[in-house]
């Protein structure tokens, strides 16, 4: 029952258009536009950034919300932001009279959605692999439960794993690793994965940060330090 709730969000619409709207053109809409230019004329495409204003691509042109507004009452609106920011441009296209999962969406919901019904094909905005069940961190609300392990264990994930998944998530830009004081092989494979995509963005949640600053260069990542 869930998964056909999570795969009917859209209106039957969306099933049989050919041209859609993309709305934010940050890190998530390049890796996914390319992907998206394959199945459909992409007419507009919208953000609020001025240091891309004017930009192209194909033969598109990166323009403001103002630019375009008049244009989008009876178009389909595929919006690449975050959750933080489309809720802000949820009421951008509320306020024309544009109605959620009817004349836009997320997405995520798009690919999760139309890829599936009409190419049989997964699209995942997220995968998780874990290295560790080990964690001193405690963290109240711990994604992954590490808490409640009575007895963490180190899993058996080597190069050849690590890489394998990298090349199945092949658009991966982010990944995230918790490192302490008593297990440092997520360095290690934070290198790996930075080794195998230069672009992709490596996130650290720590409590060590000389360990971060030695392994890498000070600029060529974010950290999250609890």
């Amino acid at each position: 029952m869930e998964n056909k709730r999570i795969l009917n969000k859209l209106s039957p619409e969306w099933n049989e258009i050919s041209e859609i709207v993309v709305y934010g053109f940050g890190r998530t809409a390049v890796r996914n536009v390319d992907k998206l230019a394959e199945d459909f004329h992409i007419s507009l495409i919208i953000d609020k950034d001025p240091q891309i204003h004017g930009k192209q691509y194909g033969d598109c042109r990166v323009q403001t919300f103002d630019e375009v507004k008049e244009n989008l009452p009876g178009k389909k609106v595929v919006v690449a932001t975050s959750s933080v920011a489309y809720t802000d441009i949820s009421r951008q296209l509320q306020s024309l009279g544009m109605k959620e999962h009817i004349d836009f969406c997320r997405l995520k919901d798009f690919m999760a959605e139309w890829y599936w019904k009409n190419r049989h094909q997964v699209c995942l905005s997220q995968t998780f692999s874990s290295v560790t069940s080990r964690c001193t961190f405690r963290c109240k609300h711990c994604n992954f439960f590490a808490p409640y392990f009575k007895e963490g264990i180190h899993y058996d994930y080597d190069e050849i794993d690590i890489l394998k998944d990298c090349d199945y998530s092949k658009t991966y830009d982010a990944a995230f690793f918790y490192l302490n004081k008593k297990y440092t092989q997520s360095l290690d494979i934070a290198k790996l994965m930075k080794k195998n995509n230069p672009n992709c963005i490596i996130f650290f949640i720590s409590d060590c940060y000389h360990y971060i600053h030695e392994a890498f260069q000070i600029n060529a990542f974010q950290y999250i330090f609890k």
